[in-house]
């Protein structure tokens, strides 16, 4: 007998009166035993679809863990490539941290009178700083994260880097040092 690429051969047993039989490759299936032929097909084709039955439901559930895990892996790294920061992004970043240094400055050494002189100052450095950058900095995009590096003129350093939408900058400390170099 043949049933969805499965075969058992059934046998007789005259002492018993049974027909019985295995299925062929299949040892998880227990022996078939039956009063007569119908009956007997009857029974392996049910071992067969229960057999089945039992491999497509594990199947299923020993993959669903890595399934799982790769999806997540995938979108996460969908995520990061879609919110990967551009050179706006970078050059935004660093121009805060620049006004937040510049502003700094300019209340530890503002004297009474002088603010407004000051204020200029400060917006005159801040468009100063954002023509320097367009023209020193540049990102390298790999696309789930962004570097930013900046030409000094001497070298190239590393200034700042972004992911998930979001840039990491020098610290105002190291601002310091690079405007030194610069000047």
């Amino acid at each position: 007998m043949k049933y969805r690429n499965y075969y058992c051969t059934p046998k007789f047993s005259d002492g018993e009166k049974m027909y019985y039989g295995d299925v062929e490759g299949v040892p998880e299936i227990a022996m078939i035993e039956a009063e007569n032929l119908d009956d007997f097909e009857r029974l392996f084709k049910e071992a067969v679809d229960d057999y089945l039955s039992e491999r497509r439901g594990a199947k299923p559930r020993k993959n669903l863990g890595w399934i799982i895990a790769a999806v997540a892996v995938v979108a996460l790294l969908g995520i990061a490539v879609v919110t990967c920061p551009d050179k706006q992004d970078h050059k935004d970043a660093i121009l805060a941290v620049i006004n937040e240094k510049l502003n700094e400055n300019i209340q530890k050494n503002s004297k009474d009178g002088d603010d407004g002189l000051a204020v200029l100052g400060a917006s005159l450095g801040t468009s100063i700083s954002g023509w320097i950058l367009d023209s020193g900095l540049t990102v390298d995009n790999r696309f789930i994260y962004s570097v930013g590096r900046f030409n000094t003129g001497k070298d190239i350093k590393k200034v700042s880097m972004g992911v998930f939408g979001h840039v990491f900058t020098f610290s105002k400390d190291d601002l310091d040092k690079i405007l030194k170099e610069l000047t």
